[in-house]
């Protein structure tokens, strides 16, 4: 019985390694390309968290603001300065800028 033949020639043993190649190639592109994506969403997870903390910094300043505008201490100062009211019993008093510089000067002698 003869010995069944293995098909050893150069042509096919080259053929072989070069598709070998080609898959490696492919294979190592394709992890290349992956790496790379995932690289660039982690990058726009990074900044829309960055969005976020700035957003919920924002809010929470604009939240403080408007406690203070709805405040009774908002309406009292508002009232107060635009419209020249003041409490009972309570005295106002007006400094002017003169009057601080000449204080400051007589203060200095």
């Amino acid at each position: 019985m003869p010995a069944p033949q293995s098909n050893n020639s150069p042509f096919f043993v080259q053929a072989v390694i070069l598709i070998g190649f080609g898959i490696a190639a492919y294979l190592m592109f394709s992890l290349a390309t992956s790496v790379y994506k995932n690289y660039l969403i982690d990058q726009h997870i990074k900044s829309f968290e960055e969005e976020n903390v700035r957003l919920a910094a924002e809010n929470l300043q604009k939240k403080e603001d408007y406690d203070y505008y709805i405040s009774e201490a908002y309406l009292e100062k508002t009232a107060k300065e635009s419209l020249s009211l003041k409490k009972p019993g309570e005295e106002v008093i007006i400094l002017v800028e003169d009057d601080i510089k000449s204080e400051k000067k007589s203060l200095n002698l």
